[in-house]
């Protein structure tokens, strides 16, 4: 089992304090979506840094940029990325499929 801590709503100063505080129980950071649409990719690209031996979640839900935000969240530093349900199966897993190929 694996523990996710989800941050939502706070500047990226208080974001590292809460992970900072957290950082021996938890596996996961998730950036949390308005932590992103606050501050864009570089929320994700500060936890990373600050934590950059915890696995990062960008919480991004996309739906219809998925190539181009899944790129910029990758190369922000996440390690997941999240899509919003509404898309076919079989689209969002091409999508992830062919942009997992291409990031390394």
């Amino acid at each position: 089992m694996q523990i996710q801590l989800a941050i939502d709503r706070v500047s990226i100063e208080r974001a590292k304090e809460i992970g900072r505080e957290a950082c021996p129980y938890v596996d996961i950071i998730e950036v949390g979506t308005s932590l992103i649409k606050d501050f864009g990719m570089n929320s994700i690209r500060e936890l990373k840094e600050t934590f950059p031996d915890k696995v990062i979640l960008a919480d991004i839900k996309t739906i219809d940029e998925g190539a181009y935000e899944f790129k910029a969240a990758y190369n922000s530093g996440a390690d997941i990325a999240t899509v919003m349900g509404a898309e076919s199966i079989d689209t969002t897993l091409r999508v992830c499929y062919k942009i997992s190929k291409g990031i390394s």
